[in-house]
């Protein structure tokens, strides 16, 4: 496995519209950079390949991107500083340098970002998903059908109700085709009581 870079999902959805990037990028022109935070859903779990990717960036910077999945919107961010913990949630490294709106809460992973900008979804198309089965509590949800295939589309990952994806750069033998999920129930993590009262 040849992990490259991750993609985030993130929505406007306790500030305006473009309010998340707006006020990450504010604290970027002020102090140079801007802790972010990685809002896992219920259902998932810290995968391995953070700890990878945070071992890379001690080396150097990443680029990571971010999905905004409410307006369907790339960003590239640059990505140097990733603090993790596998079982315990950690507050923001750094308050000051954190909106306000999430500056006093805790999360398993920030990064560090000195660079936000919106990019081309064509961008995309250079990476290929990698397989990361450790990343949800339910051992049948399955996203193998998209390992070894190329990002079609910022559509392609949305549909797939998920809050970040680990990648690689893209090769010629990599399927080359849009995935569309009739039935997006069959991969979605369930932590819902099929009771009902």
């Amino acid at each position: 496995m040849n992990l490259k870079t991750m993609i985030l999902r993130f929505r406007d959805l306790v500030t305006s519209e473009n309010g998340t990037i707006k006020q990450h990028k504010a604290i970027i022109d002020h102090y140079g950079y801007v802790w972010w935070a990685w809002w896992k859903k219920g259902g998932e779990k810290i995968p391995n390949d953070f700890s990878l990717l945070s071992t890379r960036v001690k080396e150097d910077s990443v680029c990571v991107y971010l999905v905004d999945s409410g307006q369907n919107i790339l960003y590239r961010a640059i990505c140097d500083s990733i603090e993790v913990r596998t079982s315990i949630k950690i507050p923001s490294p750094e308050k000051d340098k954190t909106p306000t709106y999430y500056c006093d809460q805790s999360y398993y992973a920030w990064f560090k970002f000195t660079e936000i900008e919106q990019c081309d979804e064509f961008e995309l198309r250079q990476y290929s998903y990698i397989h990361c089965n450790d990343l949800f509590d339910d051992n049948n949800i399955d996203f193998s059908s998209f390992e070894n295939k190329r990002i079609y589309s910022i559509s392609e990952l949305v549909q797939q109700n998920r809050t970040v994806w680990f990648v690689r750069e893209a090769e010629e033998a990599d399927h080359d085709n849009e995935i569309i999920l009739l039935n997006a129930d069959l991969i979605q993590p369930l932590n819902f009581s099929k009771k009902y009262y």
